[in-house]
């Protein structure tokens, strides 16, 4: 198992099934920046092993996701910083594409709210 700090946990479950859990429960696995930019490294990486035929996306806690994280975001409008806006929406942009173009099929398993 790949310990990835707070966010998120990447191991495989038999031997062609990749397992991605969003994992930090008391943000409501919220996509920060950071946790959009693991996510993306992650994918990267699984996408690039060929003996993974699967992924599964779940979320840890009561919540798969609540979506971006708000807080965040409000963050940077207060700031003023349209760069770390940009550079947000940019890495959200480029995780979901490395998804969508991916040869191996991803799976959300989602029990519990899921909201964009």
């Amino acid at each position: 198992m790949t310990a990835i700090p707070q966010l998120l946990r990447y191991w495989r479950r038999q031997a062609h099934i990749g397992v991605i859990e969003l994992a930090n429960p008391s943000k409501r696995n919220a996509f920060s920046t950071s946790m959009l930019q693991e996510l993306y490294r992650v994918i990267q990486e699984v996408n690039s092993d060929p003996s993974v035929r699967v992924v599964v996306i779940q979320g840890q806690g009561p919540v798969f996701s609540s979506g971006h994280d708000l807080q965040e975001i409000q963050r940077y409008q207060n700031q003023g910083n349209v760069q770390k806006l940009a550079d947000l929406f940019n890495v959200c942009s480029a995780t979901m594409q490395s998804i969508s173009q991916s040869s191996v099929p991803y799976i959300a398993k989602v029990d519990g709210i899921a909201t964009a």
